[in-house]
Parts: C-alpha cells; sequence; structure tokens
C-alpha cells in the first residue's frame, strides 16, 4: 500500500473534517501570539474563551493558545525522545505509523469541537509536528510566523529559554521542517515587523488568504492593540550580518522575507539608508555564495562519469 492509500485511510470522514483550518506557526517568539490574538479579534474561531491561554509576565496579552492542542503536540514530541527546544529526529514517514495511532485518536476528538468556517490554532510547535496534522487535514493551511532570528535569540535569552550558541540552530530546524513540508499555496508567511508598520494590511492580506471577511471596524479594533511598546528588541538587517550570523540561516531568513509580501517590503524601506545599503549588499553577498554553491555542483554532476555515459546513450538510443 502507498502512501496516498493510507493517507486516504487516516483523513478524518467528510462529516467530522472541519472546513477552513488553519495553523499558526514558526519559531517561539516570532509573533505567534500576536497574530493568533488578531485572527481571533477577526471572527477566526481558535477554541473556546476559557480553553484559551491567560496572559503571563513575558506575553501580558495572552498566548491565545489552546491547551488541548499543545499538549497534544507536547505528547507527540515528547514520545520521539524531544520536546519544543530540543526537537526530536522523526523517522521517515513517522506520522503513518502505528505508533501515533493513540495521539490520532486524539486529535479526532479535538478535531470534533471546530466544525465551523472558519478556524485554526495556535502553536509554535506545529512547525514541528505539522506531517501529523497534514495527515488528518490535508488541505491544511499554515500561517508561517517569521522575525529576525536576532531578535527571536534576544527574546528567548530574556524569558531564560535559550542559551547562545543553539539559539540558531533551533531557529533553524523550525523554519527548514516548515518550508520542507509546505508548497508555497499551502502556507502564507507574514513578518513581525510588518505589524509594526502597517498592521492593518498586514492583517488584511492574512485575512483574504484565509478568506476570512471582517469588517473595517473589526479590524480597526483588533490593531489597536498593537503598538511599538510591544517590540522590545528591535535589529535590523544589516546588524544581523555585522552579527557573525552563519550564512545558512542568513539564507533561509533572506528566503523567508521574501515571501513576506509588500508590507514588509515597504518596512524594510523604512531602514535607515546606510544600513538599508549595506543590508541589501550583503544579502545578495550571501545569495551569490549560495548560487556559487549550487554551480559548483551542477558542473560536478555534468563532469562525472555517470552523466557522461547516461548523455552518451541518449545520443545513441534509436530514433524513431
Amino acid at each position: 500500500m502507498d502512501r496516498s492509500d493510507v493517507e486516504t485511510r487516516t483523513r478524518l470522514p467528510s462529516d467530522r473534517n472541519p472546513a477552513g483550518a488553519a495553523c499558526i506557526s514558526g519559531m517561539h517568539r516570532s509573533g505567534t501570539s500576536m497574530v493568533a490574538r488578531l485572527l481571533h479579534s477577526c471572527g477566526v474561531f481558535l477554541g473556546p474563551e476559557d480553553e484559551l491561554s491567560q496572559g503571563m509576565p513575558h506575553n501580558p496579552e495572552g498566548n491565545f493558545e489552546n491547551r488541548a492542542f499543545v499538549e497534544l503536540n507536547e505528547s507527540i514530541l515528547a514520545h520521539f525522545g524531544g520536546q519544543w527546544d530540543d526537537p526530536p529526529r522523526f523517522p521517515k514517514g513517522w506520522e503513518l505509523t502505528p505508533e501515533v495511532g493513540s495521539f490520532l485518536q486524539r486529535a479526532e476528538n479535538l478535531l470534533g469541537e471546530f466544525r465551523r468556517q472558519h478556524w485554526g490554532w495556535k502553536d509554535p510547535r506545529n512547525s514541528l509536528t505539522l506531517p501529523f496534522w497534514q495527515r488528518l487535514i490535508p488541505d491544511l493551511k499554515v500561517i508561517a510566523c517569521v522575525r529576525n532570528p536576532l531578535e527571536v535569540a534576544r527574546s528567548l535569552f530574556v524569558r531564560g529559554d535559550v542559551i547562545e550558541p543553539a539559539q540558531f540552530d533551533l531557529w533553524m530546524t523550525y523554519y527548514d521542517r516548515l518550508l520542507s513540508l509546505t508548497r508555497p499555496d499551502q502556507r502564507l508567511v507574514t513578518h513581525y515587523r510588518s505589524y509594526f508598520h502597517d498592521p492593518h494590511a498586514e492583517l488584511r492580506r492574512v485575512l483574504n488568504w484565509l478568506g476570512v471577511e471582517a469588517s473595517d471596524e473589526v479590524v480597526e479594533s483588533a490593531c489597536a492593540h498593537i503598538s511599538a511598546g510591544l517590540r522590545h528588541h528591535y535589529v535590523g538587517s544589516a546588524e544581523l550580518i555585522e552579527a557573525q550570523t552563519p550564512d545558512e540561516v542568513l539564507s533561509l531568513y533572506f528566503r523567508l522575507c521574501a515571501e513576506a509580501g509588500p508590507i514588509y517590503l515597504q518596512a524594510r524601506k523604512h531602514e535607515a539608508p546606510g544600513e538599508q545599503c549595506t543590508a541589501r549588499a550583503n544579502e545578495v553577498s550571501v545569495l551569490m555564495k549560495e548560487l556559487q554553491q549550487l554551480r559548483s555542483s551542477y558542473n560536478e554532476i555534468l563532469n562525472s562519469k555517470s552523466f557522461r555515459f547516461v548523455s552518451w546513450r541518449w545520443r545513441l538510443r534509436p530514433r524513431k
């Protein structure tokens, strides 16, 4: 039995498969709570009010997490020997193995409570457990919240969660998995910085992608809670590069930024001229290095004996 057959047999029955599902993902401290609160204010159902996480010192506005989803994600990570800050190395096809059967039953019972048009849940751990949820909800929409990795590292350090130098490894793991597990049409990347430049436009962009209608008054009310005071760790692109951030981190971050939409691009234009030029020059440099590596790999393939042999056989093939 191939993978498609297994997936068909393990999806939720049509009468229990909630439509319009979206999961809010991304590295911790990257604006996932802020985006969840905004969507919740615009009518996206994240669960009963009394089941959503309450505010805490490092996140006074609240996490807007449904604890049932978080606990299920934590159970999956623990079962495979990891946790949010020490992700497990999942075996290939783990989401289709019999050992996730107990988790499937918990998930099906949970999803059965969300039969409505627009709903979702927020948990950064979705970035790691996404194959499990895609098995149950094949048309799941993924909102990938991204923030400058140096800002994330500083925010985590202040909260006491992660100590250097593992910060970038963890950041890389979350977004590597997110991008590898979704096609561009299945995900929307939204940048933390966009909400401090033009929150109304960025929120509209996300709502339109989800197909959620909201009045101008509702959007205005939702965005009223966003203030510059919520942003405690501003880092420009130039500072990220000057911090000797590994090239692979920069490359992944710039790839995410390229998907972050027009509001983020406008925000980038408002950087100080010197910072903007330095950042763009270094950004091009990093991307050129990546291109050189690809070109080197390409030339290596072209010059290999196996490729020349296959090419020779192709040219000598019988013509019709």
